[in-house]
């Protein structure tokens, strides 16, 4: 089961221990909240990016002193082909769910 979500022009997709997030634009003038937010955080903003929330174990990360979308935790660049498949994913749902075709919700 996957979540979709977006904030302005950025989008993620969530499943299991996995979080793909593709982030508009790094301007900072520009309409990316999640590129000024990060920037303001520390957390990666790189345009593509893959976060394990897991940290490679099966129960996700929650203490609040190790947050997984730190600057230096995207792990899209180490897993090529698990990338890959979330932002295919990401694409389909974004095809699907286009407002210009409302005929096209299957699922991806």
């Amino acid at each position: 089961r996957c979540i979709f979500a977006e904030l302005n022009q950025d989008r993620s997709v969530r499943c299991g221990c996995y979080k793909y997030l593709l982030i508009d634009n790094q301007d900072a003038n520009g309409n990316s909240d999640t590129y000024k937010k990060g920037t303001k955080h520390d957390y990666s903003v790189e345009l593509e990016n893959l976060f394990d929330l897991c940290n490679g174990t099966t129960e996700y990360v929650t203490e609040k002193t190790n947050n997984m979308e730190e600057n230096g935790k995207d792990v899209s660049s180490a897993n090529p082909s698990e990338t890959e498949t979330y932002k295919q994913l990401l694409q389909c749902h974004v095809d699907r769910t286009s407002p210009q075709d409302p005929t096209g919700y299957d699922a991806c």
